[in-house]
């Protein structure tokens, strides 16, 4: 498919941690999961994605247990947070990238690095959320109200830039066309 879904699952992932034990989010994650894909995807791709998601919440909430993140966060701990995040979002757009490149027939490199800077902005996007979500909801609630003003924002940043990626390709394909084009009237 070359429709491309942004993701909020390195941020909602933290943000689950800063409410519940790792260990529980990584429980309740299948359950979230299905509930979440139920009826919007086929059944190979919703037990593909709770077993990603899920693997990938386990390794990352292992990496909270040995930096022993615990809310109120302090300024190592949300270190620490964004390190979990990172594990979670590199582990499941690692899974992603393999499992395109063997139904493509492709080599995982190749697969990796056709989505490589978008996923990189919305992993990075995430984390900035998440931890900054931590870092407002230690002034008060009030503060956390500026976050749908910083969601949208990020929300563009995502789609702009998948947009014109998406421009960049059709517009190398079209000149690609043409150029086959021409070259076949020329040989006539």
């Amino acid at each position: 498919a070359q429709r491309v879904e942004l993701a909020w699952g390195e941020a909602s992932f933290l943000l689950a941690c800063a409410l519940a034990a790792p260990a529980w989010v990584v429980i309740l994650m299948p359950l979230a999961l299905l509930l979440c894909f139920m009826g919007r995807q086929s059944p190979i791709k919703i037990i593909y994605n709770i077993a990603s998601y899920t693997i990938a919440a386990a390794a990352a909430s292992a990496v909270l247990m040995l930096g022993r993140a615990s809310p109120p966060f302090s300024g190592t701990e949300l270190l620490t947070l964004a390190g979990a995040g990172l594990v979670f979002g590199a582990t499941t757009h690692l899974a992603v990238a393999t499992v395109v490149a063997v139904v493509q027939q492709v080599t995982f490199l190749t697969t990796w690095r056709a989505s490589a800077g978008l996923q990189i902005i919305t992993l990075v996007g995430n984390l900035a959320l998440a931890v900054g979500t931590l870092s407002l909801a230690e002034y008060g609630p009030w503060a956390v109200a500026v976050l749908p003003v910083a969601v949208a924002g990020v929300h563009q940043a995502y789609e702009g830039r998948a947009r014109g990626y998406e421009e960049r390709k059709a517009g190398q394909r079209h000149a690609a066309a043409i150029g086959r084009l021409t070259n076949d009237l020329d040989e006539l």
